[in-house]
């Protein structure tokens, strides 16, 4: 389960050791890890399942390697067509 960066605040302390910095898990004491995930953009009220505007974002995510199963590569975001209109996607 992906932790958003406010999460990693609250349950995670900020640590340096051996001259390397990062974030550890308050819980576990395990290093906190991070990749990049490809999301599409889904339409909550689009003309269909799985409509969306073609749209993909990548954002870093982060997860405790012993708390958490290690979130997948890909996602979805789902946005409400109205939302894509205001941002001038149509």
């Amino acid at each position: 389960m992906a932790m958003t960066e406010a999460e990693v605040r609250e349950k995670c302390d900020y640590v340096e050791e051996n001259g390397e910095p990062g974030w550890k898990c308050r819980k576990c004491g395990s290093w906190i890890m991070a990749k990049d995930q490809s999301c599409s953009v889904w339409l909550s009220d689009g003309p269909g399942p799985c409509a969306g505007t073609g749209e993909v974002r990548h954002r870093t995510v982060c997860w405790c390697p012993t708390c958490h199963p290690e979130p997948k590569d890909r996602d979805i975001i789902s946005e409400s067509l109205g939302e894509n209109i205001a941002r001038g996607l149509f």
